[in-house]
């Protein structure tokens, strides 16, 4: 019989399909759909093909034709050819793609599929992950195999091949990992891979009898982190296994023995919790060498709750130079400063008018001498209020107080409270397009003192007090091409107090201060006497906004010698150094910087630090020259750093640091370095000097493969001269 539009519906084997033509042979029981033909079975499945046929003896749908199926959980396949037995629920297709509801894609030659209980089984096995599974967009991770079979509860792939590289015309990926089975664990969340090799360029260079890493949908799991090889002429050679461990939920910890084939040993553990509103950080390590035992403790807690922040930090290590010796690494070290430690405790309040916080900290500074090196400071506090709204008074009216006790060098004493009041009035512009504003300043200063050269030896009280007016000129002129700005500057100030002395504060005059009430920076004092400031600033852009060419100038006026003022600043001289900061960028190409302080004669620089960049096609170069003259100080250094990238893959950059006072070369590197998506691998020649007598020179060369997105590094011995990670 045929028919046009017809609709068969197998309610007692919930079978419905919508085709536009049919043929049925009522005497074998086969129903042929020809045309655009749609069926849906048990309501897990839709089917969607030019061709099916149901063989209602068998109860089974089958088809030559490329068809499309889809699961009532969102995956999708496309089928070449397949049968379905709808009794059974088994599904085999010749070659099918799967695209599954985590944007992931399969392809699988000869599969046997069991759709009751989401069972496959296959050979050539090829799936391509969606490309941010691993965290990088660029990559295109997949997986290749034999062989596949898979269940609700693990995927195994046999003679499998795994890589995140792009896929390109190249026969080979930067790398991957080849290995006999390769099973994805869905409820232990991990891929596992037995008797496997990591792989550069089709080189077999690492082999594993087993190993296991996350899957890309947890974000913490148990397991080894990549082993860090390292040889260095300062402490010789070593190997670092760390092994992550998920304790809880809010819990977890890094574990990093090191050991040296002299039988050094230094054993590192980093646990971290997380709570509500915090968290805490405790690093520890511990070395054994020669049966002289050293150790370093780091914690660090803190925690926020609405308004309020609580924090307390913790450092102490047995031995001045560990940290420095071993190259300690912690994520409780802010800096590369590891001779000072700093433990405290800080409190911080913040409402909508004022804030206030509060610290009790200790400072130990590991190359001074044992009776001088800590520094107690009890407590120090800052609070600010403002007072009055701002509408009401044309300005900004704030209260601030701010104290310390402090002990250091054994037998110094210090005590301060300071209280000032600050008026900021708003901006007036008037008719002509100046802009006015001025600031007053009162200051209550209250110190006591004992052997201290900063403050006197007494309860000392002070109410000093300081005015500011400043008045600006802004200056617009737009051409055809660019449009230049000119903006004249000039305050003047005024206080009737001596200044303290601080003429021997290591303070440099500074643009963004000079026009500022407290340009000195110090709490405890006020500039006394009489004084004006004249600068400018101009500028130079193109019509798209880009700056090409900027300049600024300042120079400050006293009606009398002030020799209480920071020696540095030469703000204490009737006429001040002249500051500056130019900007020139002419193309795209090449752009300098230059800072200056010019003596108030014109005579020569006291300060002169200059930056440079140039970029031609794949060549970059920057320097950097700094020297400092006469009461600025003394510091000269060279610095450069220079890359070219031979195509996109390949480059070689050096830097180094020439210290022109002291006539030698601080460091010094060269490197080279191969990257691609997936894989980055560096050479890397290392000078490093150090001033400490037991710290040696270092010549070291290190080198290093990471395999991208993981961002594991493998680095090994490649001269005897010395070679570190």
């Amino acid at each position: 019989k045929k028919t046009n539009q017809v609709i068969v519906n197998d309610k007692k084997n919930e079978l419905v399909i919508d085709s536009d033509q049919i043929v049925y042979n009522k005497k074998k029981g086969i129903i042929l759909f020809t045309g655009n033909t749609f069926a849906k079975i048990k309501n897990k499945y839709q089917i969607e093909s030019t061709e099916i046929i149901h063989d209602r003896k068998r109860m089974e749908v089958y088809s030559s034709k490329k068809t499309i199926m889809e699961d009532n959980l969102g995956n999708i396949f496309h089928l070449e050819s397949f049968k379905l037995n709808i009794n059974t629920n088994m599904l085999k297709a010749k070659k099918m793609s799967i695209y599954d509801n985590q944007k992931n894609k399969y392809y699988i030659d000869n599969a046997l599929i069991d759709l009751e209980n989401n069972k496959i089984a296959g050979n050539n096995i090829s799936i391509d992950f969606d490309n941010p599974t691993f965290g990088d967009n660029q990559n295109e991770p997949r997986l290749k195999g034999r062989s596949v079979v898979s269940n609700l509860e693990e995927t195994t792939v046999y003679k499998g091949i795994f890589t995140t590289c792009k896929k390109n015309d190249e026969k080979c990926p930067a790398w991957s990992i080849k290995a006999g089975e390769v099973t994805h664990k869905k409820k232990e969340k991990i891929i596992e891979y037995k008797n496997s090799w990591l792989e550069v360029y089709d080189v077999p260079i690492l082999y594993f009898p087993y190993f296991y890493h996350p899957d890309p949908t947890v974000e913490r799991k148990s397991g080894f982190l990549p082993p860090t090889f390292k040889n260095s002429n300062r402490y010789g050679t070593s190997v670092q296994i760390p092994y992550y461990k998920v304790i809880s939920d809010d819990k977890d910890m890094t574990i990093s023995p090191r050991v040296f084939i002299d039988n050094n040993l230094i054993f590192q553990t980093e646990y971290r919790q997380a709570f509500k509103g915090g968290d805490a950080i405790f690093d520890m390590s511990l070395n054994r060498e020669n049966d002289n035992t050293k150790t370093h403790f780091f914690a660090n807690i803190n925690k926020k709750q609405k308004n309020k922040n609580y924090e307390i930090n913790l450092q102490k290590v047995s031995n001045d130079n560990y940290l420095k010796k071993y190259n300690i690494q912690s994520p409780l070290i802010k800096t590369k400063e590891t001779s000072i430690l700093n433990s405290y405790i800080k409190f911080n309040i913040s409402e909508k008018y004022y804030n206030f916080e509060s610290s009790i900290e200790v400072f130990e500074n590991l190359e001074e001498e044992t009776s001088d090196r800590f520094e107690f400071i009890y407590p120090n506090y800052n609070f600010e209020k403002y007072l009055l709204p701002e509408k009401e008074i044309n300005g900004s009216l704030r209260f601030t107080s701010s104290g310390f006790q402090k002990h250091y060098q054994t037998d110094i004493y210090e005590g301060l409270v300071i209280n000032n009041i600050v008026y900021d009035s708003r901006i007036y512009l008037n008719n002509s397009g100046l802009r006015n504003s001025f600031n007053i300043l009162l200051k209550n200063v209250n110190s006591v003192a004992d052997n201290s050269t900063t403050y006197e030896n007494t309860n000392d009280h002070k109410l000093l007090s300081a005015i500011m007016f400043k008045s600006d000129f802004p200056i617009m002129k737009s051409g055809e091409k660019y449009n230049e700005y000119l903006k004249p500057i000039f305050t003047a100030r005024y206080s009737p107090n001596e200044t303290k002395n601080y003429k021997t504060l290591n303070r440099k005059l500074d643009l963004n201060d000079i026009h500022t009430i407290d340009r000195i920076g110090q709490n405890d004092m006020v500039e006394g006497g009489k004084s004006i400031s004249i600068g400018f600033e101009y500028s130079k852009e193109d019509k798209m906004n880009n700056n090409l060419f900027s300049l600024t100038m300042a120079n400050v006026l006293r009606d009398k010698k002030n020799d209480d003022l920071p020696l540095k600043t030469t703000l204490g001289d009737k006429r001040s150094d002249i500051v500056g900061k130019l900007n020139y960028n002419p193309s795209k190409f090449f752009d300098i910087q230059y800072q200056f302080s010019l003596d108030n004669n014109l005579e020569h620089s006291n300060y002169d630090f200059v930056k440079t960049n140039f970029n031609v096609n794949n060549f970059v170069t920057s320097f950097e020259y700094l020297t400092e003259n006469n009461v600025i100080g003394h510091e000269r250094y060279l610095a450069n750093t220079t890359t070219y990238k031979f195509d996109k893959n390949n480059s070689v950059s050096f830097k180094t640091n020439r210290n022109l006072k002291k006539n030698f070369t601080e460091y010094y590197n060269l490197i080279y370095e191969y990257k691609n998506d997936c894989l980055a691998a560096a050479i890397e020649y290392n000078h490093s000097y150090y001033s400490d007598s037991e710290l040696e020179t270092q010549n070291n060369i290190y080198f290093t493969i990471k395999f991208l997105p993981f961002g594991g590094e493998i680095s090994a011995p490649i001269s005897a001269e010395g070679i570190t990670h």
